[in-house]
Protein backbone atom coordinates (compact mmCIF):
# COMPACT_ATOMS: atom_id res chain seq x y z
CA UNK A 1 0.00 0.00 0.00
CA UNK A 2 2.93 2.26 0.96
CA UNK A 3 4.96 1.81 -2.17
CA UNK A 4 1.77 2.77 -4.44
CA UNK A 5 1.33 5.48 -2.44
CA UNK A 6 4.33 6.76 -3.07
CA UNK A 7 4.61 5.18 -6.92
CA UNK A 8 1.45 7.78 -7.50
CA UNK A 9 3.48 10.55 -5.89
CA UNK A 10 6.25 10.34 -7.48
CA UNK A 11 4.37 10.15 -10.93
CA UNK A 12 2.80 13.19 -10.25
CA UNK A 13 0.22 13.82 -12.97
CA UNK A 14 1.14 10.60 -14.64
CA UNK A 15 0.46 9.06 -11.58
CA UNK A 16 -3.66 9.86 -12.02
CA UNK A 17 -4.20 6.68 -13.93
CA UNK A 18 -2.49 4.63 -11.30
CA UNK A 19 -5.23 6.49 -8.09
CA UNK A 20 -8.17 5.63 -10.68
CA UNK A 21 -7.18 2.04 -10.11
CA UNK A 22 -7.15 1.85 -6.30
CA UNK A 23 -10.09 4.19 -6.64
CA UNK A 24 -12.15 1.11 -8.44
CA UNK A 25 -10.38 -1.50 -6.51
CA UNK A 26 -12.58 -4.42 -4.42
CA UNK A 27 -10.08 -4.33 -2.31
CA UNK A 28 -11.37 -1.78 0.76
CA UNK A 29 -7.83 -1.25 1.53
CA UNK A 30 -6.80 0.32 -1.59
CA UNK A 31 -9.65 1.73 -2.05
CA UNK A 32 -8.65 3.73 1.38
CA UNK A 33 -5.49 4.42 0.44
CA UNK A 34 -6.73 5.86 -3.19
CA UNK A 35 -9.35 8.20 -1.22
CA UNK A 36 -6.01 8.96 1.14
CA UNK A 37 -3.59 10.08 -1.94
CA UNK A 38 -6.46 11.86 -3.72
CA UNK A 39 -6.23 14.15 -0.92
CA UNK A 40 -2.61 14.28 -1.42
CA UNK A 41 -1.86 15.03 -5.09
CA UNK A 42 -2.22 18.18 -6.88
CA UNK A 43 -3.53 19.76 -9.49
CA UNK A 44 -7.12 20.48 -11.31
CA UNK A 45 -6.89 17.48 -13.19
CA UNK A 46 -7.21 15.31 -10.23
CA UNK A 47 -10.76 16.84 -9.18
CA UNK A 48 -11.89 16.29 -12.74
CA UNK A 49 -11.15 13.11 -12.57
CA UNK A 50 -12.50 12.96 -9.04
CA UNK A 51 -15.25 13.95 -10.24
CA UNK A 52 -15.83 11.92 -13.35
CA UNK A 53 -15.51 8.92 -11.29
CA UNK A 54 -17.91 10.12 -8.53
CA UNK A 55 -20.75 9.85 -11.28
CA UNK A 56 -20.00 6.25 -12.23
CA UNK A 57 -19.07 4.83 -8.55
CA UNK A 58 -20.68 2.34 -6.45
CA UNK A 59 -23.80 4.44 -4.61
CA UNK A 60 -21.94 3.25 -1.39
CA UNK A 61 -18.85 4.64 -2.53
CA UNK A 62 -19.94 8.14 -3.72
CA UNK A 63 -20.54 9.81 -0.17
CA UNK A 64 -16.09 9.17 0.55
CA UNK A 65 -15.30 10.34 -2.78
CA UNK A 66 -17.50 13.27 -2.32
CA UNK A 67 -15.57 14.15 0.69
CA UNK A 68 -12.14 13.29 -0.67
CA UNK A 69 -13.10 16.08 -3.53
CA UNK A 70 -14.51 18.02 -0.86
CA UNK A 71 -11.44 18.36 1.01
CA UNK A 72 -8.82 19.43 -2.35
CA UNK A 73 -10.89 22.60 -1.73
CA UNK A 74 -10.52 23.73 -5.02
CA UNK A 75 -11.86 25.32 -8.31
CA UNK A 76 -12.74 22.19 -9.90
CA UNK A 77 -14.31 20.39 -7.09
CA UNK A 78 -16.55 23.18 -5.39
CA UNK A 79 -19.37 22.99 -8.03
CA UNK A 80 -20.08 19.61 -7.83
CA UNK A 81 -20.11 19.71 -3.89
CA UNK A 82 -22.51 22.73 -4.25
CA UNK A 83 -24.33 20.18 -7.12
CA UNK A 84 -24.46 17.69 -5.07
CA UNK A 85 -25.57 19.44 -1.85
CA UNK A 86 -28.85 21.41 -4.02
CA UNK A 87 -30.23 18.27 -5.30
CA UNK A 88 -30.13 14.36 -6.18
CA UNK A 89 -30.04 11.34 -3.82
CA UNK A 90 -30.51 12.22 -0.42
CA UNK A 91 -27.79 10.60 1.51
CA UNK A 92 -25.01 12.31 -1.16
CA UNK A 93 -26.79 15.24 -0.42
CA UNK A 94 -26.73 15.05 3.33
CA UNK A 95 -22.90 14.13 2.72
CA UNK A 96 -22.81 17.53 0.11
CA UNK A 97 -24.09 19.81 3.24
CA UNK A 98 -21.54 18.55 5.97
CA UNK A 99 -18.76 19.04 3.83
CA UNK A 100 -19.95 22.61 2.90
CA UNK A 101 -20.01 23.12 6.75
CA UNK A 102 -16.94 21.88 7.17
CA UNK A 103 -15.25 23.92 4.51
CA UNK A 104 -17.07 26.91 5.68
CA UNK A 105 -16.87 28.19 2.01
CA UNK A 106 -19.37 32.03 2.12
CA UNK A 107 -20.42 30.47 -1.44
CA UNK A 108 -22.53 27.66 0.02
CA UNK A 109 -24.63 29.47 1.70
CA UNK A 110 -27.60 30.11 -1.27
CA UNK A 111 -27.56 26.46 -1.13
CA UNK A 112 -28.05 25.92 2.46
CA UNK A 113 -30.30 28.29 2.63
CA UNK A 114 -32.40 26.53 -0.12
CA UNK A 115 -31.73 23.69 1.71
CA UNK A 116 -32.93 24.96 4.72
CA UNK A 117 -36.50 24.64 2.96
CA UNK A 118 -36.64 21.44 2.05
CA UNK A 119 -39.85 19.71 2.55
CA UNK A 120 -37.54 16.69 4.04
CA UNK A 121 -37.09 17.48 7.52
CA UNK A 122 -33.78 15.61 7.53
CA UNK A 123 -32.28 17.75 4.98
CA UNK A 124 -33.50 20.87 6.20
CA UNK A 125 -32.03 20.40 9.79
CA UNK A 126 -28.84 19.28 8.68
CA UNK A 127 -29.03 22.67 5.93
CA UNK A 128 -29.62 24.46 9.15
CA UNK A 129 -26.99 23.25 11.35
CA UNK A 130 -24.65 23.99 8.55
CA UNK A 131 -25.25 27.71 7.96
CA UNK A 132 -24.11 28.13 11.61
CA UNK A 133 -20.52 27.02 10.18
CA UNK A 134 -20.67 29.62 7.42
CA UNK A 135 -19.78 33.93 7.99
CA UNK A 136 -22.89 35.05 9.85
CA UNK A 137 -22.73 38.50 7.52
CA UNK A 138 -22.95 35.89 3.98
CA UNK A 139 -25.84 33.89 5.72
CA UNK A 140 -27.79 36.96 6.87
CA UNK A 141 -27.44 39.02 3.84
CA UNK A 142 -28.81 35.75 1.71
CA UNK A 143 -31.37 35.15 4.32
CA UNK A 144 -32.56 39.06 4.05
CA UNK A 145 -32.31 38.95 0.05
CA UNK A 146 -34.11 35.64 -0.35
CA UNK A 147 -37.47 36.51 1.85
CA UNK A 148 -39.32 38.99 -0.31
CA UNK A 149 -39.02 36.63 -3.36
CA UNK A 150 -40.44 33.73 -1.68
CA UNK A 151 -43.77 32.14 -0.20
CA UNK A 152 -45.63 28.90 1.39
CA UNK A 153 -43.31 26.73 3.45
CA UNK A 154 -40.20 28.30 2.34
CA UNK A 155 -41.04 31.63 3.34
CA UNK A 156 -41.89 30.67 6.70
CA UNK A 157 -38.62 28.87 7.55
CA UNK A 158 -36.75 32.06 6.45
CA UNK A 159 -38.94 33.85 8.66
CA UNK A 160 -37.90 31.32 11.27
CA UNK A 161 -34.46 31.81 10.44
CA UNK A 162 -34.23 35.63 10.19
CA UNK A 163 -35.96 35.56 13.82
CA UNK A 164 -33.40 32.80 14.97
CA UNK A 165 -30.36 34.99 13.50
CA UNK A 166 -31.75 38.17 14.79
CA UNK A 167 -31.73 39.70 10.98
CA UNK A 168 -32.37 43.17 11.29
CA UNK A 169 -32.23 43.95 7.88
CA UNK A 170 -35.02 41.33 7.02
CA UNK A 171 -37.77 43.36 9.91
CA UNK A 172 -39.64 44.85 7.16
CA UNK A 173 -40.06 41.07 5.91
CA UNK A 174 -40.73 40.43 9.04
CA UNK A 175 -43.64 42.73 9.42
CA UNK A 176 -44.93 41.65 6.50
CA UNK A 177 -45.41 38.12 7.96
CA UNK A 178 -46.69 39.25 10.98
CA UNK A 179 -49.19 40.65 9.36
CA UNK A 180 -49.67 38.00 7.33
CA UNK A 181 -53.86 36.22 6.58
CA UNK A 182 -52.07 32.64 7.05
CA UNK A 183 -52.03 31.77 10.66
CA UNK A 184 -48.80 29.69 10.62
CA UNK A 185 -46.90 32.74 8.67
CA UNK A 186 -48.48 35.09 10.83
CA UNK A 187 -47.49 33.27 14.12
CA UNK A 188 -43.98 32.58 12.67
CA UNK A 189 -43.53 36.49 11.99
CA UNK A 190 -44.97 37.85 15.30
CA UNK A 191 -42.18 35.15 17.21
CA UNK A 192 -39.48 36.38 14.51
CA UNK A 193 -40.44 39.78 15.59
CA UNK A 194 -39.81 39.06 19.23
CA UNK A 195 -36.89 37.59 18.47
CA UNK A 196 -35.11 40.23 16.67
CA UNK A 197 -36.84 43.97 17.80
CA UNK A 198 -35.31 45.67 21.47
CA UNK A 199 -38.28 47.25 23.04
Amino acid sequence: LEATRGAILARGHDGLPLLLETLRASDRDMFRLGLSVARELPGLAVSDALAAELRRAPTERRGLLLLALADRNDAAGWPVVRNAAASGEKALRLVAIEAIARLGNPAGAPVLVDAAADADTEIAEAAKTALGSLPADTVNQEIAARLPRVGGPARRVLVRLAGERQIAAALPELIRAARDPDPALRAAGIKALGETVEA
